[in-house]
């Protein structure tokens, strides 16, 4: 069983001062009214399986070497947007579009930023950024598209080898220079960012976290930052992943450069650093795979059928029936560190 992490009622009623991505900014409150209207709130899919990269901590477990091959078993592009309309007509406000491979792999990325755009949900696009173009910068404008770009070290040479590509951080990094440049870490009466960096902590880049957050704070993007996902490649336990314990100091390490540099104020160690709340699981979220499965969230820790014989409406109220997580914690991996023996109480942090 999950252990559960205990959180004051202030913090109920607020992420503090935490910039936030459009499309992630929703207050606890939202949460709640969401879950307790029954109405989806956030979304998450996989529009390919394609990738350019082979990274050593995917989630999804990697891809064929042929990095042309898709999966016998994907869904028809049809099937996917009928499942963006059915979460539309649940309420969804939010779709984040995350893989399974890399996203602007898929030739049809701009129609459904277009779909998803005209039925008044935000996009928004995880990608590892190295094949941005400007004119994708102007489709993610047309389209109001926050876009959150994989850094995993400030190192070229080790962001390279953790994606096993000689080329990616010089094409990643003018991804990312495209995107400032537009203006998508500029805020704006309706938002703090449409930018945010997605780091994974682990053994080879702990040392550079908070260089990389502070890279973050001074340049006005939201941080993604966490431990792996429990799935995929990391499932089991790595020589590389950090524990509980030791990713709780970085965290707290981080809070303290935030309250003393930035004068960002949080109390949340878990389950990002930077006081980032947890938007997927049980939170009013549903998140479908290329192949059609449903889960709670990318940690993959109930599943809920698949659309080919379970509709998303169906699938939504069956994760209805599992705990809400309060807590904006991360219930994957408070399992997996339960389970591998690394749980640490919170108590006195």
């Amino acid at each position: 069983m999950i252990k559960a992490i205990k959180m004051e009622n202030k913090e109920r009623q607020t992420f503090g001062n935490v910039p936030l991505v459009r499309g992630w900014d929703f207050k606890p409150s939202d949460y709640a009214d969401a879950w307790k209207n029954g109405t989806l709130l956030t979304a998450q899919i996989e529009n390919t399986n394609i990738c350019n990269c082979d990274c050593e901590y995917c989630f999804r477990g990697g891809n064929p070497p042929d990095k042309d091959a898709r999966f016998g078993n994907e869904i028809t592009k049809e099937q996917l947007l009928q499942a963006i309309d059915e979460m539309s007509n649940l309420g969804v406000r939010t779709i984040n579009i995350i893989g399974a491979g890399e996203p602007l792999m898929d030739k049809g990325l701009e129609g459904l930023l277009a779909h998803i755009s005209e039925l008044g949900i935000i996009p928004i696009l995880a990608t590892n950024g190295s094949r941005i173009t400007p004119d994708l910068v102007k489709a993610f404008e047309k389209y109001q598209t926050s876009v959150i770009l994989k850094l995993n070290s400030l190192n070229p040479e080790l962001q390279n080898k953790l994606v096993r590509r000689s080329w990616f951080a010089e094409k990643r990094d003018y991804g990312l220079r495209l995107l400032l440049e537009a203006g998508f870490n500029q805020p704006n009466e309706n938002y703090r960012t449409r930018l945010g960096i997605n780091s994974i902590v682990f053994q080879e880049n702990k040392g550079e976290i908070l260089d990389i957050l502070s890279f973050c704070r001074d340049n006005n993007m939201m941080p993604v930052m966490s431990t792996f996902i429990p799935a995929g490649r990391t499932k089991e336990r790595t020589d590389q992943e950090v524990s509980m314990g030791e990713f709780l100091e970085i965290s707290k390490r981080a809070r303290k450069m935030d309250r003393e540099k930035y004068g960002i104020e949080y109390d949340k160690l878990l389950p990002y650093l930077g006081g980032v709340p947890c938007t997927q699981c049980g939170k009013s979220s549903i998140y479908l795979t290329i192949s059609g499965d449903i889960f709670d969230c990318p940690g993959q820790l109930h599943s809920y059928g698949n659309i080919k014989d379970t509709s998303i409406t169906e699938a939504f109220k069956q994760n209805k029936s599992v705990n809400g997580n309060s807590e904006f914690s991360c219930p994957p991996r408070l399992d997996y560190w339960n389970r591998t023996h690394q749980f640490v109480q919170l108590e006195n942090i």
